[in-house]
Formats: structure tokens, sequence, C-alpha cells
């Protein structure tokens, strides 16, 4: 109900998922758990996941997230649901698939680096933050993101924090960017050429619009 009360569901600069879950301003995110002939079963649900369309500003994006942030309050509140925030699930040590992967999604994954890790994502939680250069190569757009990711471990000043995990006080300034930044690229890059070097944080670009990003 919540998803269906959203505005501009078809804004054409937002990406549409494969299997037609990510659409418009916010949906639901979370595990896609499928059958043995790769038909979408049911999916694990982790949170709600609010995207803004790109913007020309830093205060523009951040004006854009605001309102979109205020209509999904609005429309969590006619179902009795409101917006929590979270960096690290602060109790469970480990995600467990229930039930366990079958035989074509391990192949299926297995294939896509996209789900490196994938069960360290499903206990985090944060903000992605999207800068476009459209004009870049694919040369600098790879190099810059090599960058990012390299020094990804040391800017946890720059990240959501998560100082807890398991019900105490972690050891380190935060739980998430050490899983995260150690077991999955922090940064992505995305090119129109597709991923025809094989590196685990580049890309297709899903639209034209979508390279530098």
């Amino acid at each position: 109900a919540v998803i269906e009360k959203q505005k501009n569901i078809n804004n054409p600069f937002l990406c549409q998922g494969d299997c037609g879950i990510k659409s418009g301003y916010w949906y639901i995110e979370g595990e896609e758990r499928f059958s043995m002939r790769g038909v979408l079963t049911k999916q694990i649900i982790k949170g709600i996941e609010i995207r803004t369309p790109p913007y020309s500003s830093i205060n523009d994006a951040i004006d854009g997230l605001l309102n979109i942030e205020k209509d999904l309050s609005i429309c969590l509140a006619q179902c009795d649901l409101k917006l929590a925030i979270a960096a690290f699930n602060p109790v469970a040590r480990k995600y467990k698939y229930q039930p366990p992967l079958n035989e074509w999604e391990i192949l299926y994954r297995e294939k896509n680096s996209g789900f490196n890790n994938a069960d360290i994502a499903l206990l985090t939680y944060g903000p992605d933050i999207n800068i476009s250069v459209p004009h870049i190569s694919d040369k600098d757009i790879i190099t810059a993101v090599q960058k990012l990711n390299y020094y990804a471990p040391e800017i946890v000043i720059l990240t959501l924090n998560s100082p807890f995990y398991q019900e105490k006080r972690w050891k380190g300034l935060s739980k998430r960017t050490y899983n995260r930044a150690n077991f999955r690229p922090a940064c992505k890059g995305y090119i129109n050429r597709g991923n025809a070097l094989n590196i685990s944080f580049i890309h297709a670009a899903k639209i034209a619009e979508e390279h530098g990003r």
C-alpha cells in the first residue's frame, strides 16, 4: 500500500529493476528469492529505500530528498507505520538464507559480481551518494572508483557510523564501514559499453544518462 501511494512512479531518469521492484521514488529493498527455473517467488524485506532523480547541485538534491522523505512519512502514517534509521543490524551476527539458496540462485550469483558478500549488505543500512560526471572517460571512471575503494576503510568519518555490534560497544569506530569496505566495494562506477574488463565495481549503465555515475 505504501509503494502504491507514491508519486512519479515512472520517472524516466530512475532506472527500473529487472523484476519491476525498483520503481519510483521509494521501493521495498530486500532479498529476492527465485525458483529453480529463475522465477521470482518472494522478497525478504530489509526496509524501504528512498532514491532521488538527478539534480544539478547538492542543495537541490538535499531538498529533493527531504521532500520525498516527507511524502513517504505521510504515506507510512496512513498505514500506521513510521520511519526509523539504522546503520548495522545491532543483534544478528550473520544473515541466514531461509530456505538455503537453491542451485539456480547459486549459479546466478556466481555469474553476477554484485551479489558478492550480499549477506553483509542485508545486515547494513545507510545512504548512497551518487555523483555523475556524464562526459568522463571509461578509464577515468575506473581510476576514480579504484581510488575511492582503496581509501574507503580510512574515511569512516564520512560514513554512517555504527559503533554497536551484537548489543555491545564495538572495538572500532564503525562496524558497518569495517565490514562493507573490506568485503564489498564502497564505490561503484557505471559505463555505457558494459563491463568488458569484468571488474567487480564497474557496472553497465542501464540508461544512457547513467554513464559517469
